[in-house]
């Protein structure tokens, strides 16, 4: 009988211990999710900020006005949310096409979410952020070009280009004076 009350303590006493790491486990990876938000709060509370005081009036940045256009064209505006396939689409032509690092660009994607945020007109947006491109010194008909094609990639980023993505690439188009 001492035997089995041997046993029966020693399973009890391995149980309350892995209850116990399993708590401790948990514990750790609530404390890993709060310092991935407290480092990347400084460059949120940065966008907020900027977004907050400037809007979109202030944008005079040629990657940034190509990075608001193609989260117009992917349908991001007014709230929507990316997929992830196009979140990673825009990442990748935006560093590829920018010289930006992984991290860059994943902050410029943001900020460019961030600024069209509360878009309900993104036609006008789009039409503004094209002038934007267009106007700026050193951006020639190549350049146009290669936008074009990096905001065809983001439309077909899930497969076949949606209504809304059509019309924001071709008001692309109708300023940069390009034809499909």
């Amino acid at each position: 009988m001492h035997i089995v009350i041997a046993i029966v303590t020693a399973i009890g006493v391995i149980a309350a211990w892995y209850y116990r790491l399993k708590m401790i486990g948990g514990a750790a990876r609530d404390v890993a999710r709060v310092a991935d938000r407290v480092v990347n709060m400084p460059r949120k509370f940065s966008f907020m900020r900027r977004a907050a005081h400037t809007g979109l009036k202030a944008v005079d940045d040629p990657r940034e006005a190509a990075a608001i256009l193609m989260v117009l064209v992917a349908g991001g505006e007014g709230g929507n949310e990316l997929t992830d396939h196009q979140r990673a689409v825009i990442m990748e032509e935006t560093a590829e096409q920018f010289d930006l690092d992984e991290e860059e660009a994943e902050a410029l994607l943001v900020h460019a979410q961030w600024m069209v945020r509360d878009v309900q007109v993104p036609a006008g947006v789009g039409e503004r952020m094209a002038r934007i491109v267009i106007t700026t010194p050193g951006i020639g008909p190549k350049e146009l070009v290669d936008l074009d094609a990096m905001l065809v990639a983001v439309s077909e980023a899930d497969g076949t280009a949606g209504s809304e993505g059509l019309k924001m690439l071709q008001v692309f188009r109708d300023q940069a004076g390009l034809r499909a």
